[in-house]
């Protein structure tokens, strides 16, 4: 056979598949709404606006979304849902908010026939740069919805052995209508930070933790009571890892309240992170003005 004629062959086969079945078995990598160009499954399912369907998407990242602690493997859960829906897909992946180039941290599939990893061994790229960057998404087999609507991936984040910074998690969504093509589809984003949570001592000795932070929601003030002495620092991070307030040293006696004066902070989702001298602990806060 020479070498036109196995060319043409190739082509055949390419030309015979069914409308879709590429694009179904998974996105290319750097299309899970992260940076640095926040490309989306819009950039070929682009019949409606990013997040105007009305399916139920949940991006459930096991505990983590209150910081994560090095070493730890979490349960990540994608979903979903809408009545009648026949098929869907995602694209996830975790960047490092100081290096976007990175994927900290190491992925386990566990539903193998569901879910695949776009890597080195898959460097289902085209154009984009793989670096040391690690997407998990759909296969072709994981796209079909059961009799009530709903798709769902479940897969293993565990967390670098090093703090790294802050992590973002960041996941797009597709609601399909089965169509064979990429018309009438509707697209979500989801962006979830992880701070870094460290702890040196067993948990049950934790000196912090029995920290409670009142009111939750809280407007103008915050009070945080712990049973032991030793808190030296306290800070506000947005979901973004940025740190927004520092409310300085705290040498209190055991029992008493510190106060926190959130005014003039927006409302939103926050972490509060508390630094004693035996170790450092992570209370997701909710402000409303």
């Amino acid at each position: 056979m020479n070498k036109i004629t196995y060319l043409l062959l190739m082509l055949a086969v390419v030309i015979v598949l069914p409308a879709g079945v590429y694009k179904s078995a998974g996105p290319p990598g750097c299309h899970a709404g992260e940076p640095p160009n926040y490309f989306d499954c819009t950039s070929c399912h682009s019949d409606f606006a990013i997040n105007t369907g009305n399916a139920n998407v949940l991006v459930d990242v096991g505990g983590a979304d209150t910081g994560y602690i090095p070493g730890k493997t979490y349960n990540i859960t994608v979903s979903v849902k809408k009545t009648g829906m026949l098929a869907a897909g995602f694209q996830f992946i975790a960047l490092q908010d100081n290096n976007v180039n990175i994927s900290p941290g190491s992925i386990t599939l566990i539903q193998p026939s569901r879910t695949q990893k776009v890597d080195a061994g898959n460097p289902h790229l085209q154009g984009c740069g793989l670096l040391q960057k690690v997407w998990v998404e759909h296969t072709y087999q994981g796209i079909t919805s059961n009799a009530l609507g709903e798709s769902v991936w479940k897969f293993d984040w565990k967390a670098p052995d090093n703090y790294v910074g802050n992590i973002t998690f960041y996941t797009a969504a597709l609601e399909s209508n089965y169509n064979g093509d990429e018309l009438g589809d509707y697209v979500y984003t989801k962006r979830i930070s992880s701070p870094h949570v460290t702890t040196n001592i067993n948990p049950l000795n934790d000196p912090l933790a029995d920290v409670v932070l009142s009111p939750n929601p809280a407007s103008s003030k915050m009070y945080i009571k712990t049973g032991v002495k030793g808190v030296q620092k306290i800070e506000l991070l947005n979901v973004q890892g940025k740190l927004i307030r520092q409310f300085g040293n705290f040498l209190q006696s055991a029992n008493t309240e510190i106060t926190l004066d959130l005014n003039g902070i927006n409302s939103g989702v926050y972490f509060v992170v508390l630094q004693g001298n035996e170790a450092i602990t992570t209370r997701k806060i909710v402000i409303q003005n």
